[in-house]
C-alpha cells in the first residue's frame, strides 16, 4: 500500500527529468502557437445570408451592410476590388461603383446609398453561400496589403467561386474576396493639423471670397439667414484678402438671433472642416456677467447629419466645446494648453480645424473627434458615440446667439474648406 501511494510522486519527479532535454525554447513555442492560429483561421467560416440593405451608407461606413453592398456591386460588375483587399469599408472605389449603379438605375448619382438606392439594390435578390474565410499567411499580427481607396486594415482574403442567383437564373461566377468579420476600428491619433491635399482628398466646399466682391454676390451664392447682416469686406481677410463679415446687433428682446451661410454637399461619414475667423476685440460670446438676458451660448458652426441631428461647435457657459445635440456637457478640450473665448476674442485671425467621424451606428462607440486651433491640437476624443447617422451633408456658420448678442459687434470669416 505504501508503494502505491509513492508511485504518483515518483512519476511526477521522473517525467520532468526524462523530458528536460526535450523542453522547447520560447521561440519554438511561439512558432507552434502561430501555426495553430493560422490553422484555426483557415478553418473558420462566415455565413453570408441573403443580401438585404437596410442602412443608409456613405464614404467612411463600415460593417456587414457595406460587405453586402459590395457583394452586390461586384456581382453586377460595378465594383472591382484590388487584389488582397478585403470588404467591409466604404471607400472611394465603392463610392464610384455606387454612382455607376445609380446612373444605370435612374437614381441621382450622389454616391450615397439612401432609400431609393437601397430599394433598387434589394430588388436584385442577390444570394451568397457560406464562404470559408482565408486570411493572409504573411505572419501573425503583420499588416496586410494596403490601399488608399478601400479598407487598408482588412485581412487579405483569397477569391473563391460562389453561386449567384438573380431572378431565378443561376450562373456560376467568381466574385471578389470573401467578406470578413469587420476588424476592430483603427482610430487615427493625429498629432499634426490635417491639411487638404489635392489628388488625395475630395473637396466638398472651398471659398476664400476673393471672387465675391460685393455683399450681393455672397448672399446670392449661399442659402442665408439674416442676410442683411452679412457683408463682403474686401481687403479685411487673411493676409489682406477678401472676407465675409457678420454684424450682430445688441439684443433688445432676449430672442435667439441667427446669421447663417449654408452649404450642402454629398453626405460623408468622415469629414474635415477648416476655416479662419476673426472676432472683434473683446467680442462677447454670451451674457455672462451682464444684465438684461441670460443667454449662455453662441453656436459657432453646425454640421447636420442625414438622420436630422447635428455636430456642434459651441461656446457654452463661456467654454469652447463640441459634440452632438445629445452630448451634455459637450466634449471639452483635453490636449495641450486650453484656449479660452477671450483668447479668440483678441482681434486677430485664428484657424479652426476639425476632423470627425460618425460612429457606425448612432450608439456605437467607434466615432471620434479631433480639433485644432492655430495648428495646435486641443481636442482628441475617441471611441465615442455620435448619436447620428447617414453622413454629414450640410454646414451652417456662424450660427446662433442664445437670446441674442449682448452688444453690437462683428466677426469675420475666411478660407472655408470642407473635405473628406
Amino acid at each position: 500500500m505504501a508503494m502505491k501511494r509513492l508511485l504518483p510522486l515518483l512519476l511526477l519527479v521522473l517525467i520532468p527529468i526524462s523530458l528536460r532535454a526535450q523542453t522547447p525554447t520560447i521561440a519554438e513555442l511561439q512558432a507552434q502557437l502561430l501555426l495553430l492560429q493560422k490553422q484555426i483561421q483557415a478553418m473558420q467560416v462566415l455565413n453570408v445570408s441573403s443580401a438585404n440593405i437596410i442602412n443608409d451608407m456613405g464614404v467612411g461606413s463600415t460593417g456587414t451592410q457595406v460587405v453586402a453592398l459590395q457583394q452586390i456591386l461586384i456581382s453586377k460588375g460595378y465594383l472591382v476590388m484590388p487584389p488582397n483587399i478585403g470588404l467591409g469599408y466604404y471607400g472611394n472605389l465603392t463610392e464610384v461603383a455606387v454612382k455607376k449603379f445609380q446612373s444605370s438605375n435612374n437614381v441621382s448619382n450622389t454616391g450615397f446609398v439612401g432609400p431609393m438606392t437601397r430599394t433598387k439594390l434589394n430588388s436584385l435578390n442577390i444570394v451568397a453561400t457560406t464562404i470559408p474565410v482565408r486570411r493572409s499567411s504573411s505572419g501573425g499580427g503583420g499588416s496586410s496589403s494596403r490601399s488608399s481607396n478601400n479598407n487598408p486594415e482588412a485581412p487579405t482574403i483569397a477569391p473563391l467561386p460562389v453561386e449567384v442567383t438573380t431572378n431565378t437564373v443561376t450562373t456560376s461566377t467568381t466574385v471578389a474576396p470573401a467578406p470578413v468579420i469587420t476588424p476592430p476600428v483603427v482610430v487615427p491619433q493625429p498629432s499634426t493639423e490635417p491639411q487638404y491635399q489635392a489628388g488625395v482628398n475630395t473637396s466638398l466646399w472651398y471659398d476664400n471670397f476673393n471672387q465675391k466682391l460685393s455683399s450681393a454676390s455672397i448672399r446670392s451664392s449661399y442659402t442665408t439667414l439674416g442676410e442683411n447682416s452679412i457683408f463682403a469686406d474686401n481687403s479685411q481677410g487673411v493676409g489682406g484678402t477678401n472676407a465675409v463679415r457678420f454684424d450682430w446687433s445688441a439684443s433688445s428682446n432676449c430672442q435667439d438671433d441667427s446669421k447663417l451661410l449654408e452649404w450642402s454637399f454629398t453626405p460623408t461619414n468622415e469629414i474635415y472642416v477648416q476655416y479662419s475667423v476673426r472676432y472683434q476685440s473683446g467680442f462677447a460670446f454670451d451674457w455672462n456677467g451682464r444684465s438684461g438676458c441670460s443667454g449662455n451660448a453662441k453656436k459657432l458652426f453646425f454640421l447636420w447629419a442625414q438622420s436630422g441631428s447635428r455636430f456642434d461647435f459651441i461656446s457654452e457657459n463661456h467654454t469652447l466645446g463640441m459634440g452632438s445635440d445629445y452630448d451634455h456637457p459637450l466634449y471639452q478640450q483635453n490636449v495641450g494648453s486650453p484656449v479660452s473665448v477671450e483668447t479668440l476674442a483678441d482681434g486677430n485671425w485664428h484657424r479652426v480645424t476639425f476632423h470627425t467621424r460618425q460612429s457606425s451606428t448612432p450608439n456605437a462607440l467607434d466615432g471620434f473627434i479631433h480639433g485644432w486651433i492655430d495648428g495646435e491640437r486641443k481636442w482628441s476624443h475617441t471611441n465615442i458615440a455620435t448619436y447620428n447617422s447617414g453622413g454629414y451633408y450640410l454646414f451652417k456658420t456662424p450660427a446662433t446667439f442664445n437670446q441674442g448678442s449682448p452688444v453690437t459687434q462683428s466677426e469675420w470669416m475666411d478660407d472655408f474648406r470642407i473635405w473628406r
